[in-house]
Parts: structure tokens; C-alpha cells; sequence
């Protein structure tokens, strides 16, 4: 460097009239920020590692948990739009808020090996089209909110709950499907999900919490038998026009928080099991009352409620004594009908064939 120019540099910096800042990072954000941003490559994890390509794809190596926080931060969090784990890695678990508002990452390949999902992990991925959870079995609080583009969201078996505010105000979230395992649907986990107009509950679910499915856009629920808990408002505006359809599967009782299906109108109909009960808000569930004649309108709004009556089941044997007005069937009447031990009949499918 010539002389002169260095001495003219050493008195403009003596001037002051260049500040320079304390950190500066080559090849990373902006010079002279306060904040150093990640690089193409670093560390994420006791065990593990990451590189960044110019393509926007991130390749995560190692083992174990992912250190919590975002992996990369203010503008060179917009560069990431593929997220692969290399084929010998064996991470474990997403930290929480990993990589929270990517706004471009469109893909993600999780690998068998990951099965904890942590809080924020993907939340505000506003890019994001689809997400396959391999063998995931805890999906934490706001894992996926606000992922505005993502339109399908496989649960698989390995997931028993579906976290907090896991999938809320995803809007253009049209399909979910869950495996046989899921049994609890957590606090607004679908809440504002507005494209969501149907959904298949897995017979092993028997919880629903509050707000679950407030505020989507659902044409017909059917609820398997094992459910027995709907919390307030988890159904709230949930469903969409006149043609509404609300089944219960089960003959068990069911406990419905207060405005547990909302305002549903007078052109929806509702059987519910015998014996089902309805608790306050507010830590008020402790007071319960029986569904009855009018207190439908605490859970199902102005709906036609009716109470279905649990079936009783009887032998073919019995039934046959009440058709042939014996006390006791012969030999020969039992051979003719093909009765055995086993055999039974619902006493409601007997009524329907007696015509009374």
C-alpha cells in the first residue's frame, strides 16, 4: 500500500471522521450492524452441525438436540428454503424456535430419528407447503403456527397430543389426517384454520380441548367412540353453512365445556349420549350439570338436541322365547333357529323387526 495513502487513512480515522464498528462480519450481514448474523456453516447443538449452500439449502449433520433459538437470524434467516439431514445423522429434537420466521423455507425432510418437535420450532414459515412428521411424538406449543401456505399436515401414530397452538392460523390449512394413536387434540391446536373443512378423528382420540377447532370452516365431524371430553368453544364457529352434520359414535356419556359447538342454528341436528354432562368456564368445571331440555343451548347453541338411549343388548335366545311366547326354548325350536350361546341381537333391531 503507498505510503502516503496510509498516512491519509491513519488521519481520517484519528478525525474520526470514519467510525468503524466494534463487529463487523465479512460475508454476513450488512457491515457495521450490532448484531452478528450466522454464517454458512456453524454449530447448533453439542453434537451437531449445519452448512448453508448458495441455494438456500441447509444440511444438518450430528447427533442429539438442536440448541434452542433461531439457527439463523434477521435477514440471513430469509436465504433458507430446503432443510435435508444428512443421511447419517441422528438428531433427535428441533429446538425450540429453530427456525422461526423463515419466511422463505418451503421444505423440510425430517428424518425417523427426530421425535420432538420443540415450541415456535417452524412457526411463521410462510413459505412452508407441506410437513410430514416421520416419527415425531411430541409436537410442542406453536410448532407450525402461522404457517400461512401450508396446506396439508400428516399426525402420525407416534403423536398421542397435539400440542397448543400447534397448527393455529395456518389458513390454507385443507387437510389433516391422523393415524390411530393421537389421544388428546390440545388448547386451539386448529383454531383459525380456515380452509379446514373436514377432518377424519382417529378412534383412539378421547380428549378435545378448549378452542381446538375454533373458527374453521367444517362441513361434517363425526366423533369416534372413545371421545369424552369436548372442552368450551373447541367446535366455535367451526363449521360452515346450513348442511352441517354432528355425530356421536359413542353410547357413552360426554363431558361438553360451556359453547363447546357454539351457536349452531336451528337447521343442525344433534343425537348425544345418554348421561352427558355440561361444565362451566373458568375453572368452574367442577359444577356439572345433566344435559336436558333447556340447557342444550350451553353447548350446542340453538341445534335440535336429542338424547339417545343406551342400546341393551339381549340373546337370540330371549328374543326367540318372546316370539314363540314360551318360558323356554325345546330342542327342536332351537335347532330349527340355529341359536347358539353366542348369539346376540340388539333389542332396538328386534323393535324395528317386530314393527312396535
Amino acid at each position: 500500500m503507498n505510503k502516503y495513502f496510509k498516512l491519509f487513512a491513519a488521519g481520517v480515522l484519528a478525525a474520526g471522521l470514519v467510525q468503524v464498528p466494534a463487529v463487523g462480519v465479512i460475508g454476513g450481514a450488512a457491515f457495521g450492524t450490532s448484531e452478528v448474523y450466522a454464517a454458512s456453516e456453524g454449530k447448533i447443538g453439542s453434537n451437531a452441525t449445519y452448512t448453508l449452500d448458495d441455494n438456500g439449502v441447509m444440511t444438518i449433520s450430528g447427533s442429539g438436540i438442536l440448541s434452542g433459538g433461531p439457527i439463523l437470524k434477521g435477514p440471513d434467516s430469509l436465504k433458507l428454503k430446503k432443510v435435508v439431514f444428512a443421511e447419517d445423522s441422528s438428531i433427535t429434537e428441533i429446538g425450540g424456535g429453530n427456525f422461526v420466521n423463515a419466511a422463505n423455507l418451503e421444505t423440510v425432510q425430517l428424518p425417523a430419528s427426530v421425535t420432538k418437535i420443540g415450541a415456535s420450532a417452524f412457526a411463521n414459515c410462510s413459505s412452508l407447503l407441506f410437513i410430514d412428521l416421520n416419527k415425531v411424538n411430541t409436537l410442542g406449543s406453536e410448532a407450525f403456527a402461522s404457517c400461512t401456505t401450508l396446506q396439508m399436515a400428516s399426525i402420525p401414530a407416534t403423536v398421542t397430543t397435539v400440542g397448543e397452538k400447534a397448527f393455529c392460523n395456518c389458513t390454507k390449512l385443507s387437510s389433516v389426517t391422523f393415524a390411530e394413536g393421537v389421544v388428546m387434540i390440545g388448547t386451539s391446536a386448529f383454531e383459525g384454520c380456515s380452509a379446514l373443512k373436514s377432518v377424519e378423528l382417529p378412534t383412539t382420540l378421547s380428549r378435545i380441548n378448549s378452542s381446538a377447532f375454533k373458527n374453521c370452516k367444517l362441513q361434517s365431524i363425526v366423533f369416534p367412540k372413545n371421545v369424552i371430553y369436548i372442552d368450551s368453544e373447541a367446535f366455535s364457529g367451526a363449521f360452515d353453512g346450513d348442511a352441517v352434520k354432528v355425530e356421536f359414535d359413542s353410547d357413552s356419556a360426554i363431558y361438553f365445556g360451556e359453547k363447546a359447538f357454539g351457536t349452531l342454528d336451528n337447521t343442525v341436528s344433534v343425537a348425544i349420549p345418554e348421561g352427558s354432562v355440561c361444565g362451566g368456564n373458568s375453572g368452574m368445571e367442577k359444577i356439572l350439570e345433566n344435559l336436558s331440555d333447556g340447557k342444550y343451548s350451553k353447548v350446542f347453541g340453538n341445534a335440535n338436541v336429542v338424547v339417545k338411549e343406551k342400546a341393551v343388548s339381549v340373546s337370540a335366545e330371549d328374543v326367540l322365547k318372546y316370539l314363540c311366547g314360551v318360558g323356554e326354548l325345546d330342542s327342536a325350536q332351537r335347532s330349527a333357529a340355529r341359536v347358539t350361546d353366542d348369539d346376540n341381537l340388539d333389542i332396538l333391531d328386534v323393535i324395528a323387526l317386530l314393527g312396535k
